[in-house]
């Protein structure tokens, strides 16, 4: 694999993950704060159309409802 494959991964790995995060945060806040400001809202619908778009499947194999689904899980299991 050359250099320039490497960063490319590697740049579609930071995406994902920080589009992930996001998502976490904007949950996490909704949860704790329902009346939270517009702007988490606003996040979470961002990530949500992120992973469920196009771009995704550039990024990542992981299927963006997946990832979804797995973060919805994470953050609202109340065994926590």
């Amino acid at each position: 694999m050359n250099k320039f494959h490497k960063n490319y991964q590697e740049l579609c790995k930071a995406i994902v993950e920080q589009a992930k995060d996001d998502y976490r945060l904007a949950l996490e806040t909704i949860k704790n704060n329902p009346q939270s400001k517009r702007i988490k809202r606003n996040l979470k619908r961002e990530c949500e159309e992120f992973f469920a778009g196009d771009w995704i499947k550039y990024l990542t194999d992981e299927a963006g409802e997946k990832i979804m689904k797995d973060i919805k899980s994470e953050v609202y299991d109340e065994n926590k």
